[in-house]
């Protein structure tokens, strides 16, 4: 996980103005020669002929109607019976970036099975992004440790075994963490030893003053070239002879799909959705290239590749998760964003855009509270660079430090972060834009160790890290006591989401009931209906879907405990349902399917079932007192209305 450019945590203005200073020293040093013979690349080994995994999601184009009357195009996944397809999870995890769980996620099958077990019964999450090593992979030039797949394919399966989709991500932060040694004040994790032997590489130097980890991406000159030598392919002299440093990856990469496709059924394989095969890529120096051409030239023909990989290895039909460059849209201000909209052309079927979104101006100098509507641009920002590459987005990292506080409060962050993704483009009287692409995402982290780490950084004994995340003083777990505290309030990580549209999804909202860590209720979204009098339910939880019905499939949406556990109340464009008549099965197109069984419910999935070709909603509220006094047929007569009337009827306070 990289915080993009939140350099600054407690420092503010003077640390990006020396930080300034010292970049302007690192620009002017001459670009280093990449060094090793300009040997052809090797061909990338793969059988052609290996087994297809059956098709389970495709790409498909829904038109969004503007407020100015403009459409817009967006790319969603559908399912094979056509259901637009969303997802909700978490990252596992980041222990991969330490040496005492063997560059793992997890320690061990058990912890693995316990883990996923309890994201699927205490969340409700149907994704997660799977971390793995290049360094666990392939620890030597000439060899793939088929021991460490082993263990991966079996850790990953725990996944799969409890219905949990599953993205590969290839995770690296500062290249490797053989560029650092026993005295560095931090450490990098992702290439092995052998891609980056000590003479070719300055000591690492991150600048006389290193504010955070991430910081090394800008000024430290080893770690720079070493990114700068990867995207060129260039040559590392191993043990074995000259060997070009990105065919190499890609080599193991393929012994890697090779290895997990034979150890999985087609059904298995199915719940894999594709390979981020590099986290958070930073250019290193683009020695003389705009954004636009170092777009171009280097970061997408390397997708092209990974997708010629998994094309040659049995993996046609999952996706290649593609991230943009790293500072692309920061808004931390010591960096410039390099921007979007850069490539000549889209790159066409078998890719995924895949972002990440973390505040560096609030993780750094950024004085002001996260407030209601605050990230909504930020993720329109997403959408729109999806709908230019004409491609289906993941949001694969979001978050914040849990020690956050003020402007740098988790709680708000992530409740505006949750909001972003879910609705788009306020209108003048505060409404969202009834299309609102709902994004799919993923949170840093889940890790089951958090507090219970024995890392000794780059192998010091004198630097035992135990506390937190373990590495470079992260702070990011939703979990701790080995998965079963939430280290945040529990309605921000059980979230009420559409899993299945039968039709196309219009917006959808979970209104979570939380207070900032100084007491303070965030009572940031209600509803009222054209015709309605009053907002309604700012401080009370419900959800809001709207979509475009049509004949094929069921909808889905998965609600939480916040909702559940009280009982509840349905309400659609036709029927009003108590939540005891949900579980008596006495209603034919609605019904309830608890995720866990038993007295205290940890949510559970709604299917509906409106076959008709029409607008439709839902909206679902938490059991209370007060919902007696409402006329549930007028309210949702005005619904009807409103929703007709292409308007939603949420309201964004602000």
């Amino acid at each position: 996980m990289n915080r993009l450019q939140g350099l600054v945590e407690e420092w503010g203005i003077i640390a990006a103005v020396i930080l300034l200073i010292f970049m302007s020293v690192e620009s002017s040093e001459s670009n280093a020669v990449l060094t090793g013979a300009e040997t052809e690349g090797t061909e990338i080994p793969g059988n052609a002929s290996a087994i297809i995994s059956q098709a389970a999601f495709t790409p498909t184009v829904k038109a969004c109607p503007t407020q100015k009357g403009r459409v817009e195009r967006y790319w969603t996944l559908t399912d094979q019976a056509g259901r637009e397809a969303y997802w909700q999870g978490f990252n596992v995890s980041g222990s991969v970036k330490l040496a005492e769980t063997g560059f793992k996620p997890f320690k061990n099958t058990a912890d693995a099975r316990q883990t996923f077990q309890q994201i699927k019964q205490q969340t409700g999450a149907n994704i997660v992004r799977f971390t793995l090593a290049w360094e666990g992979v392939q620890p030597e030039p000439n060899y793939i440790d088929h021991q460490y797949l082993a263990d991966i394919t079996a850790q990953l399966k725990q996944a799969i075994d409890q219905g949990i989709y599953v993205i590969l991500d290839y995770h690296q932060d500062l290249f490797s963490r053989h560029l650092f040694n026993q005295k560095s004040w931090h450490t990098g994790n992702g290439a092995p030893a052998w891609v980056v032997p000590d003479e070719d590489y300055p000591p690492e130097y991150c600048g006389p003053v290193c504010f955070s980890w991430s910081q090394h991406n800008i000024t430290d000159k080893a770690v720079r070239l070493a990114f700068r030598r990867f995207w060129a392919d260039a040559t590392v002299q191993t043990s074995i002879g000259p060997i070009r440093i990105q065919t190499a990856f890609l080599d193991q990469l393929a012994a890697t799909l090779d290895y997990i496709r034979e150890q999985l059924t087609s059904d298995e394989l199915s719940y894999i959705l594709g390979v981020d095969p590099f986290n958070e890529p930073v250019d290193g120096g683009m020695e003389g290239l705009s954004p636009k051409e170092w777009d171009n030239q280097v970061l997408w023909p390397f997708y092209q590749r990974v997708r010629q990989v998994m094309d040659n290895t049995g993996w046609q039909q999952q996706y290649v998760y593609a991230e943009p460059l790293v500072f692309w849209n920061t808004n931390a201000g010591v960096v410039k964003a390099t921007g979007g909209h850069h490539l000549n052309q889209p790159p066409g079927k078998g890719f995924i855009f895949n972002s990440h979104y973390y505040d560096a101006a609030r993780m750094s100098w950024r004085l002001l509270s996260v407030k209601s509507g605050s990230y909504i641009d930020a993720f329109d920002q997403i959408r729109q660079e999806a709908s230019f590459l004409q491609l289906p987005i993941l949001v694969s990292e979001f978050g914040m430090w849990l020690h956050g506080k003020g402007s740098k409060d988790p709680i708000r962050m992530l409740k505006g972060q949750r909001q972003g993704m879910a609705l788009s483009q306020l209108t003048d009287d505060k409404r969202p834009a009834f299309c609102s692409p709902f994004i799919s995402a993923t949170q840093w982290h889940w890790d089951i160790y958090y507090d219970n780490h024995h890392e000794y950084q780059n192998g010091s004994p004198d630097k035992l890290n135990t506390k937190w995340d373990a590495w470079n003083d992260e702070n990011f777990s939703v979990v701790s006591n080995y998965g079963n505290t939430f280290n945040l309030p529990a309605p921000l990580l059980q979230r009420a989401y559409p899993e299945r549209i039968a039709g196309q999804l219009w917006h959808s909202y979970f209104n979570d009931v939380v207070m900032d860590k100084k007491g303070n209720s965030l009572n940031w979204v209600g509803i009222k209906p054209l015709g309605g009098d009053i907002v309604k339910w700012q401080n009370h939880p419900f959800f809001w879907a709207a979509w475009r019905g049509d004949v094929s499939g069921d909808s889905w949406f998965y609600l939480p405990t916040e909702l559940v556990n009280n009982g509840f109340i349905v309400l659609t464009d036709q029927y009003f349902v108590r939540s005891e008549q949900l579980f008596d099965q006495q209603i034919t197109d609605i019904k309830w399917e608890p995720v866990t069984k038993g007295p205290l419910m940890a949510g559970g999935r709604l299917v509906v079932s409106h076959h008709k070709e029409t607008d439709q909603f839902l909206l679902v509220i938490a059991k209370q007192d007060s919902l007696e006094e409402i006329s549930w047929s007028a309210l949702q007569q005005q619904l009807k209305i409103t929703i007709n009337s292409q308007l939603s009827p949420l309201v964004v306070s602000k």
